[in-house]
């Protein structure tokens, strides 16, 4: 893992167990520089933010500036409104927190805590959708959600006396109406008034458009349990799920739904280009040929007659930290009969942006390095290959 280059926080709570007492004002400095820590943090992953956070708690030796500290952590992951950073929260809560390791400052904010935790670790982002069991408009079952595997799912929490539900539905049913993609929408309402809710449907949740597949279900007794499952404490709550059911947006607006939705289509699109099993596009590019002697000139080269045992074609930016730790594992990976072919994505772009767009056009290099394998018969066998730790 990279370590973050704040080394005089790490510092400065080191050298605090020399101190017979941390006083207020130390903590306080302290905790100023942990705001310069979770800002450095923040384009980074979940995973590093959780590690980081572990590594900078387990740095406090004195008891209240443990205390602060992991207080601090976990208040600015639990407000965050960066989709997803809840699960820091959630973890530093079960680290430290859940078992007395760390103390919360107050009572009330060691409860609030674990009611956070309860209410927000089943859906997560990655996780399974956790599916319920409730009743439709007319008594009969309802599973929600219900993926098939071939369509994305919209999980819609709602109440008829919300007001801003009301402009919620009005948004959602004008956005899937227009909207292209095929969808699943599950709207759940929350309440117990039949009445309501079958006039609330009726008025606002009704959809002509076909490629829109509406499940309306309600869960009157709470059985399923649906509240603590997607904690469902306020309403409206919007998610969205792969093909699969596996959570990948929470807590949204209709507004950031349909940003996701609209990303999910680009990178499908992305994904779909040259999959496993095709041969590579016909397109001359220049590049450096590597063998586990050693590496040839600059050369052009048809993608389309690449192959080997395995062949890979790794398209690179000088300017890439990752494909600075890629490309030497790749190199040093190759074996009697395996080659890689080098192309440097800069270069082409400065020299031939018409290449570039043909490029750009036919391959994923929204990411950096983008390695695709191929076999001796000049068959794509895998994409998005990684060979360093």
């Amino acid at each position: 893992m990279r370590r973050l280059p704040l080394i005089g926080l790490t510092l400065l709570l080191a050298v605090f167990p020399a101190f017979a007492q941390v006083d207020s004002s130390a903590v306080a400095r302290t905790l100023a520089m942990v705001d310069d820590y979770l800002a450095a943090l923040e384009p980074e992953d979940l995973d590093t933010k959780v590690a980081e956070c572990d590594f900078l708690v387990s740095t406090c030796h004195d008891s209240l500036l443990r205390q602060s500290v992991a207080a601090k952590l976990y208040a600015h992951y639990a407000d965050s409104k960066l989709m997803g950073e809840e699960a820091v929260a959630i973890h530093l809560y079960d680290r430290w927190f859940s078992d007395g390791t760390v103390v919360f400052p107050t009572e009330a904010e060691r409860i609030q805590a674990r009611f956070f935790a309860e209410f927000n670790r089943s859906s997560l982002l990655g996780l399974p959708a956790p599916v319920l069991e409730m009743q439709g408009l007319e008594d009969e079952p309802v599973t929600v959600p219900a993926p098939d595997g071939k369509r994305r799912s919209v999980l819609y929490f709602y109440d008829t006396d919300c007001a801003k539900c009301k402009l919620e539905a009005v948004l959602l049913r004008s956005w899937l109406e227009e909207q292209e993609a095929d969808l699943d929408l599950y709207a759940v309402y929350v309440g117990s008034d039949r009445d309501a809710w079958r006039a609330y449907v009726a008025e606002r949740l009704q959809f002509s458009a076909g490629h829109i597949r509406v499940r309306h279900a309600w869960d009157p007794e709470v059985s399923s349990d649906f509240q603590r499952l997607y904690g469902i404490l306020q309403t409206p709550r919007l998610f969205l799920l792969d093909r699969t059911g596996v959570i990948i947006g929470r807590r949204l607006t209709v507004d950031a739904l349909m940003q996701l939705v609209e990303m999910g289509s680009m990178d499908e699109a992305l994904l779909n280009r040259n999959p496993v099993g095709a041969r590579l596009p016909a397109i001359k590019v220049e590049g450096v040929l590597y063998k586990a002697c050693g590496a040839s000139a600059v050369r052009s080269r048809d993608l389309s007659r690449l192959r080997g045992r395995p062949a890979y074609l790794v398209f690179y930016s000088e300017s890439c930290s990752r494909c600075q730790e890629e490309i030497p594992a790749l190199k040093a990976g190759l074996k009697r009969g395996g080659k890689a072919f080098l192309v440097n994505v800069d270069e082409t772009l400065a020299e031939r942006p018409e290449l570039a767009r043909q490029l750009f056009d036919a391959f994923d290099l929204s990411l950096l390095p983008h390695i695709l394998a191929v076999d001796a018969r000049g068959r794509i066998t895998d994409r998005y290959c990684a060979f360093g730790k």
